[in-house]
């Protein structure tokens, strides 16, 4: 597997550390009245969803079967065509539910490449 994959793997865990982080303390109330709260949750979804589609599909398949790493993929075109009219429950349901079950997955995959022999250049 690349080192670009790696780092996009990499990428997603920082982005949901700094959502959980962001959230903490929050409710979902505060999504929707406050845009310092909205706006960086709206762009770590976004670098989660650009990151996604980097990991190869055969990864995706094998790890986290519970991932719906279409609609991951999918988020960024949301958020950006969304503006202002972003459900707050959407993003909190995201959150609650969605983030944890995709940050399992993408440490599995970072486990797995952690324990197998680098690839070797082809000759």
């Amino acid at each position: 597997m690349t080192n670009r994959v790696v780092l996009r793997l990499h990428d997603i865990l920082e982005a949901i550390s700094d959502i959980r982080h962001l959230l903490t303390g929050k409710i979902m109330a505060d999504i929707e009245t406050d845009k310092m709260v909205r706006l960086p949750l709206e762009r770590l979804l976004e670098i989660v969803s650009e990151a996604s589609p980097q990991v190869p599909a055969h990864v995706t398949s094998e790890y986290g079967r519970d991932v719906s790493w279409r609609q991951v993929a999918d988020l960024g075109d949301v958020l950006r065509n969304a503006h202002r009219d972003t459900d707050p429950k959407i993003l909190w349901d995201i959150f609650t539910k969605d983030l944890t079950p995709l940050e399992h997955a993408e440490k599995a995959i970072i486990a797995v490449l952690a324990a197998s022999p680098p690839a070797q250049p082809n000759s």
